[in-house]
């Protein structure tokens, strides 16, 4: 009707960012369960009250794609905010289980105001009982990746993970930028 009507709160306030979130029947139980990034790229799933069920012990997740924050009284330091990687929740090899695909970036330094990966995998992960396992993933690629989706990227009728690898960011003076397109068959 025009306006915002809000709806029930998902989870409480500093929990998760809108872009690193994903809800659905993650625990394959017919619950419903959210997939976030948290502010340091840790994986965590919260259950429908909004507690914590599980948090990945490694950090996953990275972009260099940021906003600034209002100073905190620093003048030589910049106060960033990095935007999470996407999460997607659905059955990739159609054996009734939801699957959670992410991305692991591999950071150069851990530094939360200096972000340069060096490398890159995509994970495909699975509720075990205890918590998200890893089922599937990617070779360790140069670079990071930038987003990735699940389509039928060569109208084969089937789908395919699709995502954009960066090799170069064209950041530092004299170099050029340079990106590719990788689909993966899911069978």
């Amino acid at each position: 009707n025009s306006r915002l009507e809000p709806a029930n709160r998902v989870l409480g306030p500093k929990k998760a960012n809108a872009l690193g979130f994903s809800l659905g029947n993650v625990m394959n139980d017919g619950s419903e369960a959210a997939v976030v990034f948290d502010e340091l790229d840790y994986l965590r799933v919260y259950d429908s009250a909004g507690e914590q069920v599980w948090k990945d012990g490694d950090k996953s997740g990275g972009t260099p794609h940021y906003f600034e924050l209002p100073d905190h009284g620093s003048v030589d330091m910049k106060n960033y905010a990095y935007y999470p990687m996407r999460i997607l929740i659905e059955d990739l090899n159609q054996d009734g289980k939801n699957d959670v695909i992410t991305v692991k970036n591999h950071r150069l330094s851990e530094l939360i105001s200096f972000r340069n990966f060096t490398h890159g995998e995509i994970e495909i992960r699975n509720w075990d009982g205890i918590g998200l396992s890893v089922l599937w993933n990617t070779r360790k690629l140069s670079g990071y990746f930038s987003d990735f989706g699940v389509g039928d990227y060569d109208n084969d009728g089937k789908d395919e993970l699709v995502a954009a690898l960066v090799l170069k960011s064209g950041s530092i003076v004299m170099t050029e930028a340079k990106s590719v397109l990788i689909a993966y068959e899911l069978e």
